[in-house]
């Protein structure tokens, strides 16, 4: 790059993580000016660049812009505001998501719903869960605790209708299809709510560059949008792909594998001789993928139940996650709590209860300072 080329930084999505917020920014070649989240003793506001405030040091938590919209906190209640400060959305509500597609989901009385840029309501708020907008369709659930049930169904936002509801369980739609639960079976429907995978596996995961993870008789592996294997049943977890690749556990090892299954990255024993292999390895997001390391001699754990243990705050809170490229080489060293990977050149972090953002060379580019006061 140049020495006189300019990047800037556009907002991008504010999400809660624990009692911190991360954000996830999108560098834009774009004029428009740049509003940032800005905080005064115990009040936020937003800035330009160069600390000029914009918008008033007035809120209790703030979120950055999206899609010209940005989440606001004042007295506990959630609202949003545009980038001149007029208040859109009252802020009278319990939860807001930022916007996608022109939607926000929001929580309100316990219940979500979905509300436009308008502040209409869309979908009212009669459901105990909802996904972000996939597909042109929400995932909706409702549980019934007395009869240990819940329901899932899919709402087309464009015309209301109802696609199905009918699934004790079900995921988002990706790519065309979404992993839906009956009969302690998985399976895949359409858009259109029709089967077009059979219910057939212990447990799925959502496609990714054509293909997807299954389970079946306590093994992973994968299928392409017509059912067939891919690659073998062989693994003992296994994730998306993503830049081509995928992350496995194979025998004790976690590895990336190609489309053909062929292992690219394998990570090597240490000097203990403890079997020493990636926990919570994540797919490659632009080259570089965020994996923790732990060593251990529990050879006889199962992998499948592992990678669900390990889902907790005690694990979160180890300085044990950092960054490999595509080599297995580690170019950010393994410091951080936590991340979410990187996206446009960037990944934001967690050190030490902060949260900030790291270039791919590690340089911390946002100062660990973003916390909710």
């Amino acid at each position: 790059m140049e020495n006189n080329a300019i990047i800037k930084y556009e907002g991008g999505l504010i999400q809660r993580v624990g009692n911190a917020i991360s954000v996830t920014n999108k560098l834009l070649a774009s004029a428009e000016p740049q509003l940032i989240p800005y905080r005064k003793k115990d009040k936020w506001g937003f800035c330009t660049p160069d600390k000029k405030i914009v918008i008033d040091c007035v809120y209790d938590e703030v979120e950055r812009f999206y899609e010209g919209l940005a989440a606001v906190r004042l007295n506990k209640r959630f609202g949003f505001i545009d980038k001149s400060g007029r208040q859109i959305m009252q802020c009278i509500y319990d939860d807001v998501q930022n916007f996608s597609g022109g939607l926000s989901h929001i929580l309100l009385d316990y219940k979500y719903g979905f509300a436009n840029k308008t502040g209409e309501i869309v979908i009212p708020c009669i459901y105990d869960s909802v996904e972000n907008l996939s597909n042109g369709c929400a995932l909706m659930k409702n549980f019934n605790e007395n009869e240990g049930e819940r329901t899932s169904e899919f709402i087309n936002i464009k015309n209301g209708k109802i696609i199905a509801f009918e699934y004790w369980h079900a995921e988002q739609f990706s790519e065309g299809l979404a992993e839906v639960h009956l009969n302690e079976k998985w399976g895949y429907i359409n858009v259109n709510g029709q089967i077009v995978i059979p219910y057939l596996h212990d447990y799925s995961r959502q496609f990714s560059e054509g293909l997807a993870a299954v389970r079946l008789d306590g093994r992973w592996g994968y299928i392409d949008k017509d059912g067939k294997q891919v690659i073998p049943f062989e693994f003992g977890i296994a994730d998306i792909f993503l830049d081509g690749l995928a992350p496995v556990e194979h025998h004790g090892e976690c590895i990336y594998i190609d489309k053909e299954g062929k292992s690219i990255i394998r990570w090597p024993y240490d000097d203990y001789q403890f079997s020493s292999y990636f926990y919570h390895a994540s797919p490659f997001l632009e080259g570089l993928a965020s994996v923790r390391l732990e060593s251990h001699n529990e050879s006889q754990i199962d992998p499948f139940e592992e990678y669900f243990r390990i889902e907790n705050d005690y694990y979160y809170a180890q300085a044990n996650l950092g960054f490999i490229n595509k080599r297995g080489e580690v170019v950010i060293p393994f410091i951080y709590n936590s991340s979410d990977g990187f996206s446009e050149g960037l990944a934001n972090v967690e050190l030490n209860g902060k949260f900030g953002y790291i270039d791919k060379f590690g340089n911390e580019v946002i100062p660990f300072v973003l916390t909710i006061t």
